[in-house]
């Protein structure tokens, strides 16, 4: 399953509807926290304080985007990670 396939699936199983121009629809609080939580668990990931906002919600685009980025931002920290233990020993 693909990146953009990953987060259709979080937002279908948290009742976010993505209209044909990309834009959500039936979004409230809840579901937002809950497709977040999604997210992170499906990717192995955690989003950093300042995309904890309902703003990322603008569009389909626009959460992927974030997503891809918290996605590189994490796989760089990681292999930064393992370098420095690397060079450590």
């Amino acid at each position: 399953m693909n990146l953009k396939e990953t987060i259709q699936k979080c937002l279908n199983e948290n009742g976010i509807i993505v209209s044909d121009e990309g834009k959500f629809e039936e979004v409230n609080s809840i579901n937002f926290i809950s497709t977040i939580i999604s997210l992170e668990q499906e990717l192995e990931i955690e989003f950093p304080d300042e995309y904890l906002l309902m703003d990322i919600m603008r569009s389909f685009e626009h959460l992927y985007e974030i997503v891809e980025s918290v996605v590189m931002n994490e796989a760089r920290e990681q292999n930064n990670s393992i370098y420095s233990e690397g060079v450590k020993k």
